[in-house]
C-alpha cells in the first residue's frame, strides 16, 4: 500500500522531473509532505501561482521533459490559467497538479453555486486550452489517469494536461498494481495508432517540387523544436543548400553560421526575411500555421509561390492558404525522409543570381543598423546592449 500523494510524486520522480513547481495552499498539503520527503526531486516555490506555471513551462522548454506545477483549489488552480494557456498555444508538455474540495464537499450536480471553501470546477474551466483535463475522485482511476496524463503531455503535438485531485483522497492508501494501467487499454492503442497515414506520394511530390525550384525557400516554424528535428533540418538545409527563414517560435532553428539564413519573417520581422519569402518559387513550410503576423496581406505573401506545409496537426493545413502539397505527419521523421529522396544540390547554378541578390539584401541591412543602432554614439540603443550581449554571452547561455 502506498499513501496517494506518495505514489504521484514517485510516479514523476519515474519519469527523470526533478523539479516541481508550486504556491502551497491547504488543498495540496499532502501532494507538497510527499515533495518535502521524497529524495531526487525538488519542489520550487514561487510568490504566485502563476509564476509557477511559467517556471515549468520554462523547465519543459529547456529539458524536453514534462514541467510540472502545483496549485491549491480555488483561486490558485485559477491562476495557472495563463501559463496553461501558454503551453497549449506553444506545444509545451506540461503537467498541472490542482487540489480540491473533498469529495463529500464538492457539488457535483447540485445546482448550488459553491458548497466546498475555494470549490470552483477547474476542470471545464480549463478544458478549451488542455490536451486532457481530468478530476480523479476514484482511487482505482487514480493509476491509470496519471499513466495517461503523462503519456498525452509528451504524445503528438505535445502540450498541458490538467488533473485535479480532491484534498481527502491525497492523504489516502491504495495498491497501485491492484489497479488497471492505461498502457494496456484500447484507449492507449487508438492514441499510438493515430499518425498511419501514408504520405509517402506526397512526399515523394515534394521531394521532386524541392529539386526543380529555382528560387525556394524553407519557413522553420516551432514544429522543428517540438518534433526534436533540428539536426534533420540542417542536414536538409546542407544537402540542397536552400535559404531558410524562421518564425517566431523558430528562433535559432537554423544556425547563425549558415550562410543562407535570411532571419526572421512577418510583421516583427527584418525587411530581406520577408522579401526572401516575397519573391520565392517555393515555401517549404515546416511545423508553422502562417498566422496574420507572419503572412500579413494573404493576397501578397509567397505570392508567386507554391508551398508544402509540414504540421503534425492534420486540422492545421492549408487554413490560410491553398496547399500544393500538405503533409501531415512529425516533422522530423518526415524531413527524414527528404533528405533521402531531394536530389542535393539541384539547380544550383540557376540558383546564383537568386543567392546573390538575398546576400545583397541582407549586407545592406546589417550595415544599416550597425550605423543607425550599434555604433559608439549615445544614447545607448536596445539593439546594441543585445548585441553587445550576444557577443560576450557563452553558447547556449539561456537568459
Amino acid at each position: 500500500m502506498v499513501k496517494v500523494s506518495d505514489f504521484i510524486i514517485n510516479y514523476l520522480k519515474e519519469k527523470e522531473v526533478d523539479k516541481v513547481f508550486g504556491y502551497v495552499g491547504g488543498a495540496v498539503a499532502h501532494i507538497y509532505d510527499s515533495l518535502d520527503k521524497i529524495e531526487g526531486i525538488e519542489i520550487v516555490n514561487t510568490i504566485h501561482e502563476q509564476s509557477a506555471g511559467f517556471a515549468a513551462e520554462a523547465y519543459a522548454r529547456v529539458t524536453g521533459k514534462t514541467g510540472v506545477a502545483v496549485a491549491t483549489s480555488g483561486p490558485g488552480a485559477t491562476n495557472l490559467l495563463t501559463p496553461i494557456g501558454s503551453c497549449f498555444f506553444d506545444s509545451v508538455p506540461s503537467l498541472f497538479i490542482t487540489g480540491q474540495v473533498s469529495t463529500r464537499e464538492y457539488k457535483y450536480d447540485n445546482p448550488a453555486r459553491q458548497i466546498g471553501f475555494q470549490e470552483t470546477d477547474i476542470v471545464s474551466i480549463v478544458k478549451p486550452v488542455t490536451k486532457y483535463a481530468v478530476m480523479i475522485d476514484d482511487l482505482k482511476n487514480l493509476r491509470y489517469e496519471m499513466e495517461k496524463a503523462y503519456f498525452i503531455t509528451q504524445e503528438g503535438r505535445k502540450g498541458p494536461v490538467l488533473i485535479d485531485i480532491p484534498s481527502n483522497l491525497q492523504f489516502q492508501s491504495f495498491e497501485p498494481q491492484e489497479e488497471k494501467s492505461f498502457f494496456d487499454s484500447d484507449e492507449y492503442k487508438e492514441l499510438l495508432a493515430i499518425d498511419t497515414l501514408d504520405i509517402e506520394s506526397e512526399i515523394d511530390q515534394a521531394a521532386k517540387m524541392i529539386s526543380e525550384a529555382q528560387r525556394p525557400v524553407i519557413l522553420a516554424g516551432g514544429g522543428v523544436r517540438v518534433s526534436g528535428a533540428e539536426a534533420e533540418l540542417y542536414k536538409l538545409l546542407e544537402r540542397t543548400g536552400i535559404p531558410v527563414v524562421h518564425s517566431l517560435m523558430g528562433k535559432d532553428l537554423a544556425r547563425e553560421e549558415y550562410p543562407y539564413n535570411m532571419g526572421f519573417i512577418g510583421g516583427y520581422g527584418n525587411r530581406y526575411g520577408n522579401l526572401t519569402l516575397a519573391n520565392a518559387d517555393l515555401l517549404l513550410v515546416l511545423g508553422s500555421r502562417l498566422d496574420g503576423r507572419q503572412i500579413g496581406n494573404p493576397q501578397t505573401f509567397a505570392r508567386g509561390a507554391k508551398i508544402i506545409q509540414i504540421d503534425i496537426n492534420p486540422n492545421m493545413l492549408g487554413n490560410n492558404f491553398k496547399n500544393t502539397v500538405s503533409l501531415a505527419g512529425d516533422a522530423r521523421l518526415v524531413v527524414e525522409d527528404l533528405i533521402t529522396m531531394v536530389r542535393g544540390r539541384t539547380n544550383q547554378r540557376a540558383r546564383t543570381g537568386w543567392i546573390d541578390e538575398l546576400n545583397d539584401r541582407r549586407r545592406a541591412f546589417w550595415e544599416e543598423a550597425q550605423s543607425s543602432f550599434c555604433s559608439d554614439q549615445t544614447p545607448l540603443k536596445p539593439q546594441r546592449i543585445v548585441a553587445s550581449l550576444n557577443t560576450r554571452l557563452p553558447d547556449q547561455t539561456i537568459v
